[in-house]
């Protein structure tokens, strides 16, 4: 009958899944020409040839994807190396999970206002009144002068800072010893491309440079040039001591 000739039309094609047949039928396949896995240099000349003459045809199509995906692709990798620089802004200091910034919060009315500023005074009452402040650092921005020269004065700025400074920040000297470079009134820490434009050498410990405010400073240091991804943007670091130094005598001369 029909329902019995069905049946077995499907047990035989079972039993041909699990056969000698098929185990015969894949090895000879291997040696089939058409079966070898290595590179076909014919092959790959006709898709060449076909992606060539589609272009030709669709010529005005293709160039709309070309320029469409090298904008797309162009925009992708500036918004990439953009989030990277970002991301990584300063990134390079070790303990940076555990540097803060004090900022102060002034109120107008119903207006708050935060400034990334403090008062000076506040360095010492942090330190004696709260327990967990390993360091702290004063940075001072108003060094913004011009070295004084026989042709060309060079403009210069900077912070006057703390002797930890160098310590809290990962900026790397080439000469110098970062403990002591900043202890003392009238010391000065420049960068190596400063160096370069004053003294065309970066072998400058111990020589001074004067600025055109008359204040005179001995390079005690040199520090490598700090990378461009960091908040901090000087030339020249100047030892915080020298404010006090400088407004004692300001005051003496007043008087």
């Amino acid at each position: 009958s029909e329902r019995k000739a069905k049946l077995k039309y499907w047990q035989q094609v079972l039993s041909l899944l699990f056969s000698d047949a098929i185990k015969k039928r894949k090895k000879k396949s291997v040696y089939h020409p058409y079966s070898n896995t290595s590179i076909n240099l014919a092959m790959i000349r006709n898709y060449l040839k076909v992606a060539f003459r589609n272009i030709y045809r669709y010529r005005y199509f293709s160039i709309v994807n070309v320029v469409g995906l090298a904008i797309g692709m162009s925009i992708s990798l500036l918004l990439i190396g953009m989030y990277s620089y970002i991301s990584s802004y300063d990134d390079f200091h070790t303990n940076k999970e555990n540097i803060y910034r004090i900022i102060s919060t002034r109120t107008e009315g119903i207006e708050e206002n935060d400034y990334a500023s403090a008062p000076t005074a506040l360095a010492d009452k942090l330190k004696e009144e709260y327990v967990g402040i390993e360091e702290i650092v004063r940075i001072n921005k108003s060094l913004n002068s011009e070295v004084v020269l026989d042709k060309i004065n060079i403009h210069v700025q900077g912070y006057y800072v703390d002797p930890t400074f160098l310590t809290v920040f990962n900026f790397q000297l080439a000469h110098g010893n970062a403990s002591t470079v900043l202890s003392k009134p009238n010391s000065m820490v420049i960068i190596e491309k400063t160096a370069q434009k004053i003294f065309n050498s970066t072998d400058v410990i111990g020589k001074t440079i004067e600025l055109t405010d008359g204040a005179i400073f001995e390079i005690t240091g040199v520090l490598t040039n700090p990378p461009i991804n960091s908040h901090f943007e000087f030339e020249a670091l100047v030892s915080f001591s020298t404010l006090a130094s400088s407004e004692t005598t300001s005051k003496s001369i007043t008087e």
